[in-house]
């Protein structure tokens, strides 16, 4: 299965400035509640492991609450992989991708 590299961008800057600002995946949640969204948890969760295409919209609204612009949020990060893409190919292939956010939204309605 080929992954989404801007699903993969967006989710590795949104954990870069999420974890710069200091806030948890209910941080980002309880924001984005506040400001009228629905994010659910494993949505957060599975969109920063690029485990999730996000919808303009969240990407919008996790952006605003960053408060870092959209498009630095799909840029792509200086990579040891750059110029090297069947390096980053296989890379990705790599990326464990598991069920272990499935228990994230126990309690969620």
């Amino acid at each position: 299965m080929r992954k989404n590299i801007w699903s993969i961008v967006f989710g590795f800057n949104m954990l870069k400035y999420r974890e710069l600002m200091g806030l948890s995946y209910h941080d980002i949640v309880e924001i984005a509640k506040d400001r009228g969204s629905g994010i659910s948890l494993s949505s957060v969760y599975r969109i920063e492991r690029g485990l999730a295409s996000p919808s303009l919209e969240s990407m919008t609204v996790i952006s605003q609450i960053l408060n870092i612009p959209l498009s630095s949020m799909l840029t792509i990060p200086v990579s040891p992989y750059a110029g090297k893409e069947d390096e980053l190919e296989a890379y990705l292939e790599k990326c464990p991708i598991g069920d272990d956010y499935d228990d994230l939204d126990a309690g969620e309605t």
